[in-house]
């Protein structure tokens, strides 16, 4: 049953990723500019997370979504 879900750790399992596919610039005078690869980072969460996992259909709610959202930003 474990080899069919997904736990992830926000601190040990995302934010590396995040960190591994962004870029930052810093120009004087205008501060810090960070660009995300979004598609880099899409491709590694499935290589790492989902690739091999069956399927699940289920409804969710939305509010969870929303919730998982506001981590990854309250983090930035």
């Amino acid at each position: 049953m474990q080899n069919q879900l997904v736990c992830v750790h926000l601190e040990h399992d995302l934010l590396p990723l995040l960190l591994a596919y962004c870029n930052y610039s810093l120009q004087q005078g205008q501060g810090t500019q960070v660009d995300y690869d979004l598609r880099g980072l899409q491709d590694q969460i499935y290589q790492r997370f989902i690739r091999g996992k069956p399927r699940i259909t289920m409804q969710v709610n939305c509010q969870c979504y929303m919730c998982i959202i506001k981590c990854l930003f309250y983090l930035f």
